[in-house]
């Protein structure tokens, strides 16, 4: 966590936390690069992940134009939908 001052100085009573707005984007916009995604998926598949040929070979459309936190949201929004329903 970056703690800022304001204009230098050491006034304890100046100081504030940075916001998550303020700190610079690193990961998160960046472009999803992954040109292995159907084999990737394929090995999930084998291992008991419900994959259809479907799936596999739509995924990567699917992913064109993604970015890593787009796929990361997509992600953790699969699982919550998979945990309601074991429910």
């Amino acid at each position: 966590m970056t703690i800022l001052s304001s204009g230098g100085r050491s006034a304890p009573d100046r100081t504030f936390i940075a916001s998550a707005a303020a700190i610079p984007t690193t990961w998160r916009d960046r472009p999803l690069k992954e040109p292995n995604i159907g084999a990737k998926m394929a090995a999930l598949r084998a291992v008991g992940v419900p994959y259809t040929d479907k799936d596999i070979a739509d995924a990567p459309k699917a992913v064109e134009g993604k970015t890593e936190i787009q796929a990361l949201i997509a992600y953790l929004q699969g699982m919550g939908l998979a945990l309601k329903q074991t429910r």
